[in-house]
């Protein structure tokens, strides 16, 4: 927010650091906001997240770029914790609440309006709007809830939900919240991210970051259901995969048949074994979030272009047999990349 255009010490650095503080410090409970859910943190802001060094394989030289983010999928970034005490963090009530005193502070306390109402609308209007840089998710959302999409979901549901179960043990057990055990956190979200090798220069990890953010369903009373708020249900998790597979640099049909290959999965991991060309592809033609781009694959066609990239890798990539066409999976193929941690 632009506080040079207001002297005085209402718009300082420091008043706006005191304001954080303010917020952040007078919640009521001001303790641990869920049980056991293993830490996870979750940047309100989209990105950003660093991550740490972390064990797990990696679909690696077989993955669709050999580039995997490497790191663990715990973030150190300073968000939304969960099993601990949430502090030097908002939540969006919060948010919002320092949206308005900061409107107070910015238009009310030097006088240039009465109402604060009216500083809101001014601070939203004149301040934040201009600077927005994100594209509404609704946009996305009304082209991939149609009956086109819908198809393509339901051939790999299977598939998928295994993926997405194996998802959810993948980490292990935390604490004894079967809600969050029974669904996709951040942090491993972020780890079935990098076991596939999605975050290429295609893809960014604010990418990723985005892609949960803005997958999850609006819950009403956030204090009350943090599980919800800082994780994916199946649905959700559905919905992460279509703005992932939306930003992903996939090939034409075209582009497949002259290379011989039996589909766009094969086609670039053939590619990923020639890491300076799988890069200049990728940048070509990667689609940047919020792109209003006209994208040179449907995007049905990339979503089951992703669909099966995530089947084949768990099938051996392009060790399994080339003449295949199988894109059916099991708990034991899925079982060799997503392993189930028994870790308490």
């Amino acid at each position: 927010m632009d506080k040079s255009s207001n002297k005085g010490s209402h718009c300082s650095k420091a008043a706006f650091d005191q304001l954080f503080i303010t917020v952040d410090t007078t919640r009521p409970d001001h303790e641990p906001t869920s049980h056991g859910s293993g830490g996870d943190t979750v940047s309100g802001a989209g990105g950003g997240a660093s991550e740490g060094a972390g064990g797990g394989s990696c679909a690696g030289g077989g993955c669709a770029g050999g580039g995997c983010a490497g790191g663990g999928a715990s973030t150190s970034a300073g968000g939304l914790v969960l099993g601990e005490a949430k502090m030097k963090a908002l939540d969006r009530s919060e948010f919002l609440q320092v949206l308005v005193r900061a409107a107070v502070m910015k238009y009310v306390l030097t006088a240039q309006v009465t109402d604060v109402s009216s500083a809101v609308d001014l601070l939203l209007s004149q301040v934040l709007h201009p600077k927005a840089e994100l594209d509404s998710p609704t946009v996305f959302r009304n082209h991939i809830y149609v009956e086109e999409v819908d198809v393509v979901l339901r051939r790999h549901e299977n598939a998928l939900r295994i993926l997405y179960v194996r998802t959810c043990q993948h980490l292990g057990a935390q604490g004894n919240d079967t809600r969050a055990n029974s669904r996709a956190s951040y942090a491993k979200w972020r780890e079935f991210v990098r076991i596939f090798g999605l975050t290429q220069p295609d893809l960014t990890d604010r990418d990723v970051t985005l892609s949960f953010l803005w997958s999850r369903m609006v819950v009403v009373d956030e204090a009350k259901h943090r599980v919800r708020v800082a994780s994916l249900s199946f649905e959700d998790f559905l919905e992460a995969l279509c703005h992932i597979a939306a930003m992903k640099a996939w090939p034409t049909d075209d582009e497949v048949q002259e290379a011989g290959q039996p589909n766009a999965a094969c086609f670039l991991l053939q590619l990923a074994a020639k890491p300076e060309e799988h890069a200049r592809y990728l940048h070509m033609h990667k689609v940047p979030w919020g792109s209003r781009v006209l994208r040179r694959v449907p995007l049905c066609r990339c979503i089951d272009h992703l669909c099966c990239l995530l089947i084949i890798l768990c099938q051996g990539g392009l060790s399994r047999p080339q003449e295949s066409n199988d894109m059916s999976l099991n708990e034991k193929q899925a079982a060799k990349l997503l392993k189930t941690s028994n870790k308490k």
